[in-house]
């Protein structure tokens, strides 16, 4: 990193353009909600939101804190081999957000298809990043343009064949889930 370089959200005051002193902010084990959510809350009047949860408790948790939301990711599984799929970790906790607290889904969103499945399952906001980027890749911005119009047409396309008018009315009577036994079922 540059010198100077500092990450206040992360460690206050440390330069991390030191090797040393970063390295020691590379992997937090001992994070504590208590103090990571009144540090921020203190210096902060922005909505806060917390990315990477995956499990029900988590949300539940940051229902706790009075969040205004979270993503839910699973940082497309990098950082821990097999860990649930985004939206196998959405099907859990979308149930203990709804009218609670907002949840946005971050991972997996490759179609329209996929924000249509995202929205059934519960999710309020979808990030798409990999798709954009990669309309970045092919065509500057006119391939972002691109890439977003493809989603947003994949998305009305699902809409229209499970006739949905609106987004209010997508639901999870929309999806289906096969089972291990092979058998076809509603969620």
């Amino acid at each position: 990193m540059p010198k100077g370089t500092a990450y206040p959200n992360i460690a206050p005051g440390v330069d991390m353009s030191n090797l040393e002193d970063a390295s020691k902010y590379a992997y937090e084990d001992d994070l504590d909600w208590d103090e990571a959510i009144s540090y921020v809350k203190s210096n902060c009047n922005l909505q806060i939101w917390v990315k990477g949860l995956y499990t029900a408790e988590d949300v539940a948790t940051a229902i706790s804190y009075g969040l205004d939301g979270v993503v839910i990711s699973n940082h497309g599984g990098r950082q821990l081999d097999s860990v649930p799929a985004t939206l196998d970790a959405l099907r859990e906790c979308a149930p203990v957000a709804k009218g609670k607290i907002k949840i946005g889904i971050d991972g997996g969103i490759r179609r329209g298809t996929d924000i249509f499945k995202a929205l059934a399952l519960g999710a309020d906001f979808c990030f798409a990043g990999r798709v954009p980027i990669w309309g970045l890749a092919y065509n500057g911005q006119k391939g972002v343009e691109l890439a977003i119009q493809l989603l947003y047409e994949e998305f009305r396309l699902a809409m229209g064949l499970t006739g949905c008018k609106s987004i209010a009315e997508i639901n999870r009577g929309h999806l289906s889930i096969l089972e291990t036994n092979g058998i076809l079922s509603k969620l």
